[in-house]
């Protein structure tokens, strides 16, 4: 069978048996955990009692094994917690993991201002794993740099357009840089004329760069 460590899984199992995620976890990965905290890590991945004596009946040691795989799954590695606060930009509190107490819930409450920046609902978020929710917070970072670097090309455009507006207008282009560049039917610049594109260009950003000192 296969455990899921989603958060709404450990949050319930915390609050039906009051035991701590992360402190029954540490005893789990440093060698010393009890029947107690085995069954706990067991119903934290959304097993049941049937299922749990099922397992134990086959040996303690594939009980652990299916604990290891499902907290593999939800790559729940003990340092995680601990690397989260400089995960997400400084955006959630430095000391809400020492203040969780080994309180899985404790934490994971105090990260939801992030999962509603990221456009996350608190049903979303719940249903997430750990490796889940980070690799959210990858995607959302990898989306704002690619807005970031559009919207640096649309400036630079504009820069353009702002030249030509004012020192040639004359070559004002009669349709956008972009829909140019997107039209596959449209010749090819030859080398010859990109030159003398970025020298006109370079002379423009010249005048008007001078003109502002003077304005000065």
């Amino acid at each position: 069978m296969k455990l899921n460590f989603k958060a709404s899984n450990i949050r319930k199992a915390e609050k039906e048996l009051n035991q701590k995620f992360f402190t029954s976890f540490d005893g789990l990965t440093g060698g010393n955990i009890g029947m107690e905290d085995l069954w706990f890590l067991f119903y934290a991945g959304g097993g049941t009692e049937e299922q749990f004596d099922e397992e134990m009946r086959k040996g303690i040691k594939n009980v652990l094994l299916t604990i290891f795989e499902g907290i593999n799954d939800a790559v729940f590695k003990p340092e995680t917690r601990h690397q989260s606060n400089r995960e997400d930009d400084g955006r959630s509190d430095e000391s809400s993991t020492t203040k969780s107490d080994g309180w899985f819930y404790k934490f994971w409450d105090s990260q939801i201002n992030v999962a509603f920046e990221i456009g996350l609902t608190p049903t979303e978020y719940y249903e997430l794993s750990f490796g889940q929710f980070f690799d959210c917070l990858k995607g959302y970072r990898q989306r704002k740099e690619s807005e970031y670097k559009h919207l640096d090309m649309l400036n630079h455009l504009l820069g353009q357009y702002v030249a030509f507006a004012f020192h040639d207008r004359s070559h004002y282009p009669k349709h956008p840089y972009l829909e140019k560049s997107g039209n596959s039917q449209k010749r090819r610049m030859t080398d010859e004329e990109m030159a003398a594109t970025a020298r006109r260009n370079a002379a423009q950003w010249k005048e008007l760069e001078n003109g502002r000192r003077n304005h000065h």
